[in-house]
């Protein structure tokens, strides 16, 4: 899965168009073609002793208007940079070499605490409001909510500055192929399909799976590779990302473990240079319960996950990819048993799937031209919903869906730069539990639009 000439495109961390890279979990395009890249073998360098160290920057800038921010004060207009992923990789010798990333920026998904002034003209339900413990509002939680509504460019959340950072103990590759190996450290989740196997530039223009299965997390990552199958085995904390099912807890530093146990994923993939298949499966909890104020963030939750992902490649110009995912989320069974007020369905089932089709273009005068177009169906439960449904609010049920269709194209000039632009529109069909429409008052009777554009560059070397 990763030998050291492919953990700086690894460690580089967030996705790009063509197979620069092979992540954690491995790209297909590149995994087909075995081998190294001319951009890593132009990767800058300085050689220590008998040690090469490779050094790397991935810098994303956007701007990006996002209609499911209006009435933040102009926030649904902004111009920021995504991450400044600088790397450091190198090899010690044929069985240990090392990767650490770490980036400034850190606008990775966090909600903050909010709680509603009283003499505000409209009235919002905020599910990031504080429960005990001591948690004041924190004016950016009018903004950082929930999946629905957020202000992060980074889908990944970051430890620090650290974004990735691991030692990789390996055998040398079997006949040139098969190869074993042990990633210890943070480094990215193996579910579904990678950082670099999908076309995306901020957090804005992923899918919902996309952004639910890309994750950076501690622990112990097993892998190995052969000439076509690649199988991951991995203990890690599991709170890579505990606010998905809204188990905000108190608040405090999202990447500290949480969570009393620890967290399993495994994953297949089988690549051939015209298609591959992948499967992964997750088992995990996040958060703790806490006895004297159990509520649903102050519980723990049912973090488990089946993804099978796909990509069939026709022709070097046309990809065809999707993935189906089926997430069991909710309160644990004890929690929710204890948990005030009527009876919460749980565990609450959450499935659903995208597709997308890419295109790349020949060579023109402005570039090579890759515009994909997605489709995504996901079921809208989770613990909010099961727990909204139970208590009768805003007439709130299970079994409903949201879906999202996205278009993005970019074109690489320069080699290293790509400028890029999107179209994306989310349809939620539950606006009110995100802050996203006001329960009473002004707007009240009229559902925000669910439209971003998205306009930027990204430099990578």
């Amino acid at each position: 899965m990763l030998r050291v000439v492919v953990c700086l495109a690894a460690a580089l961390g967030c996705s790009c168009t063509t197979a620069w890279a092979q992540t954690a979990q491995g790209d297909v395009r590149q995994a087909a073609a075995g081998g190294t890249t001319a951009a890593q073998d132009e990767s800058p360098s300085l050689t220590i002793g008998s040690h090469r160290v490779r050094f790397g920057i991935d810098f994303n800038f956007a701007m990006v208007y996002d209609q499911t921010l209006m009435e933040t004060m102009g926030r649904e207009r902004q111009i920021k940079p995504a991450f400044i992923n600088l790397s450091v990789t190198g090899s010690v010798n044929d069985h240990l070499s090392y990767t650490v990333v770490i980036n400034p920026v850190q606008d990775g998904p966090v909600p903050r605490p909010y709680i509603p002034s009283p003499t505000d003209r409209r009235t919002y339900f905020f599910p990031n409001q504080p429960e005990g413990r001591g948690v004041s509002s924190d004016p950016e939680g009018l903004y950082k909510v929930d999946d629905y509504k957020f202000s992060a460019f980074d889908p990944i959340i970051d430890e620090g500055i650290l974004r990735v950072g691991y030692v990789d103990v390996h055998t040398k590759a079997s006949g040139g192929t098969r190869q074993f190996g042990a990633l210890i450290g943070r480094s990215y989740v193996p579910q579904g399909f990678g950082l670099d196997d999908v076309t995306w530039y901020t957090a804005k223009d992923l899918t919902h799976i996309q952004r639910i299965n890309f994750q950076a997390d501690n622990g112990v990552f097993l892998y190995m590779t052969d000439r076509r199958l690649s199988a991951n085995l991995v203990a890690v904390t599991g709170n890579a990302n505990p606010y998905h099912d809204y188990g905000y807890f108190d608040f405090t530093d999202p990447t500290e473990d949480k969570n009393s146990a620890l967290a399993f994923v495994g994953s297949a993939r089988w690549t051939d240079p015209h298609y591959t298949l992948g499967v992964s499966y997750r088992k995990n909890y996040v958060n703790s319960r806490i006895e004297d104020a159990i509520s649903l963030q102050l519980s723990k939750h049912n973090d488990d996950a089946i993804v099978v992902s796909a990509s069939v490649t026709p022709t070097a110009a046309v990809r065809v990819f999707g993935e189906f995912a089926r997430y069991t989320w909710g309160l644990a069974a004890t929690s929710a048993a204890l948990l005030p007020g009527p009876a919460v369905e749980s565990p609450v089932v959450k499935s659903g799937f995208y597709a997308g089709t890419e295109v790349t273009s020949p060579m023109t005068p402005l570039g090579r031209w890759t515009v994909s177009a997605i489709y995504e169906k996901l079921s809208r439960d989770d613990a909010l919903v099961a727990f909204a449904a139970a208590n009768g609010m805003f007439g709130v049920r299970l079994g409903e869906y949201e879906r999202t269709t996205i278009v993005k194209a970019e074109t690489r000039v320069m080699g290293k730069l790509a400028c890029y632009g999107f179209w994306s529109y989310v349809s939620n069909p539950f606006p009110k539990l995100s802050a996203l429409q006001p329960i009473s008052g002004p707007g009240s009777d009229s559902a925000p639009g669910g439209k971003r554009i998205g306009l930027g560059i990204r430099f990578r070397l």
